[in-house]
């Protein structure tokens, strides 16, 4: 199990559209741009969580994305799962794929216990918390900035 580049930028966007109060609407190159990340992976990040019916879009000139659901609806698990598809409880943290020596693995106990400790973890921390993580510490840096 292995959490994808995409999946990482997906989280990175919804806290950017989770600071606009109101259901603002955002554009992509808005979000990529203000995280420093490209256009066309952050678009193509957008689409898959709107499949997911985690976002969705208005065309035209003042078009953009915006939230479908409160932040605190919606888990980093929810996130993750949209871009990189459903997580296995086989899903070997070592290799990329799933685990086909497990009755021969030494960590198989070990791991499967860390892989559900991390997938409660992830269930736990919704948008909203770490939306709000991320915007204490973008206070902190323009703080550091000003000084």
């Amino acid at each position: 199990m292995k959490i994808s580049r995409s999946a990482v930028y997906a989280v990175y966007g919804l806290v950017y559209l989770s600071w606009k109060k109101g259901g603002a609407l955002c554009t992509i190159s808005e979000i990529a741009e203000y995280w420093q990340m490209p256009s066309d992976l952050m678009a193509k990040v957008f689409q898959q969580l709107a499949r997911a019916g985690i976002v969705a879009s208005k065309r035209g000139i003042n078009g953009g994305f915006y939230l479908l659901k409160e932040p605190k609806n919606v888990s980093l698990f929810e996130i993750i799962e949209a871009i990189d598809g459903t997580f296995q409880k086989d899903d070997c943290i070592l290799r990329s794929d799933s685990c086909s020596i497990d009755h021969s693995c030494r960590f198989k106990e070990e791991w499967h216990a860390v892989v559900t400790s991390f997938y409660e973890l992830l269930r736990r921390n919704t948008l909203e918390e770490i939306a709000r993580i991320e915007g204490r510490r973008k206070s902190l840096d323009t703080a550091r900035q000003n000084r």
